[in-house]
């Protein structure tokens, strides 16, 4: 909800923009409201601005990677990153317009947590049925967000411990959850964001529409991961065989333009 719906702005705006102008000041003035009024309005009934806003919220991260992804074909690797921004969760609100519009055209919008900037660092389970988040429950694991991507399938935002490397809890939690952990080749998984359609080619429906990608649940305060609960066999298991390196965490930031072309697949399909 945005700010002149507080302490009554509401119905100030509305009463002063709804009395008749006499002079040409005051017409300038009574559009000038108008236009306060309608964006005010617009923002306390656009839903996809408000799962936005409370999805990177809940993320608590300051800058995110946007990407905006055009399919080329059926395939599920069939895609270009058609553009990419680094903005903060403000300046991501302010281009939902350019968003919507890319989104309408057949792009997906995803993003990414400067991972340099949060602390502590969050990596992305794709790809997760019912089954698969009471199995997470169950562990103790606590998502800090949940977006339905389609129907019957999710993606979880989880904590990582100081101590653990991303790309270790990534793997671990791909393993737990019965899918190949070979497919992440680091820890950088980008995840939808909610308020958008999925353009999947597959997910297209019989009358053309695409399923929008819903804020299923958010908690801004769940805890990191515990390494040694009954996850730790998977942990220990996914840190066999990883190089001595560090995650490719600090890889280059988009800059705009659209400079990246290519991405590894996740644990599982999108």
């Amino acid at each position: 909800m945005c700010t002149c719906c507080y302490r009554g702005g509401y119905r100030r705006v509305s009463s002063i923009a709804c009395t008749r102008p006499a002079t040409s000041r005051n017409r300038r003035i009574h559009r000038r409201l108008l236009l306060q009024l309608h964006l005010c309005i617009n923002r306390v009934l656009d839903r996809t601005y408000i799962a936005v806003k409370r999805q990177l919220a809940a993320m608590g991260c300051p800058r995110y990677e946007v990407y905006a992804r055009q399919w080329t074909g059926t395939d599920k690797n069939a895609y270009f990153i058609r553009d990419s921004w680094l903005k903060t969760p403000e300046e991501v609100l302010q281009m939902l317009g350019t968003l919507r519009h890319l989104n309408s055209k057949g792009n997906d919008i995803w993003i990414l947590p400067r991972t340099a900037d949060c602390d502590p660092k969050l990596v992305l389970v794709d790809d997760i049925t019912q089954a698969g988040l009471d199995l997470l429950a169950a562990d103790g694991v606590e998502p800090v967000v949940i977006t339905e991507t389609s129907p019957a399938n999710n993606q979880a935002w989880v904590r990582v411990p100081m101590k653990l490397r991303p790309l270790v809890v990534a793997r671990a939690l791909c393993r737990r959850l019965g899918a190949d952990p070979g497919g992440i080749g680091d820890a950088n998984q980008r995840g939808r964001l909610a308020g958008f359609t999925n353009r999947a080619p597959w997910h297209r429906r019989s009358n053309g529409t695409y399923p929008f990608v819903l804020l299923r649940a958010i908690r801004p305060q769940a805890r990191a991961i515990n390494p040694i609960g009954s996850l730790a066999p998977y942990i220990i298991d996914a840190q066999k065989g990883l190089p001595a390196k560090k995650d490719a965490m600090n890889h280059t930031p988009p800059q705009g333009g659209g400079g990246y072309r290519l991405e590894r697949p996740g644990c599982a399909g999108r």
